[in-house]
């Protein structure tokens, strides 16, 4: 089990770099306000998720039963996974296939579609750091369990 939430955990903290190289080289002006909706609505999937596992957490928390304990962690170690899929899905998909262009990227993406992107580059820190903090109450509950 800790072999899973280390490697979820570094997956995470691999994926930032790697999605913040990627938006920076194949940024498109043409593509910005659709890849922005689309985000949008990836990062409201994502939020709702998110909020699923940590009502999750507090069943498993409250829950005395051991057996009901185990599957409700099981259940919210699955839900961990899917939510380090969408995060995953959303990278491949959210990064614009566009033309490379010459000159200064900074200089034709433009300010707004820069700061679009870096707000966008916030939010996915966010839900990294959301899902670790899952990851870390996953395995103390799991500690709990054990003992």
């Amino acid at each position: 089990m800790k072999k899973v939430l280390s490697a979820l955990t570094i997956t995470a903290l691999m994926a930032s770099p790697v999605f913040a190289d990627a938006q920076h080289k194949h940024g498109d002006d043409k593509t910005g306000s659709m890849s922005g909706m689309m985000h949008h609505e990836k990062m409201t999937s994502m939020n709702e998720h998110m909020q699923e596992m940590r009502e999750a957490m507090e069943k498993i928390k409250s829950e005395s039963d051991p057996k009901k304990r185990k599957k409700l962690m099981e259940e919210h170690m699955k839900s961990m996974q899917k939510g380090m899929q969408m995060m995953n899905h959303g990278m491949d998909k959210g990064m614009n296939k566009g033309e490379h262009k010459k000159g200064d990227k900074a200089e034709q993406m433009g300010k707004e579609n820069m700061m679009n992107k870096m707000k966008m580059m916030e939010h996915r820190m966010d839900m990294m750091q959301k899902m670790m903090e899952q990851m870390m109450e996953h395995q103390s509950e799991e500690m709990k369990q054990g003992s």
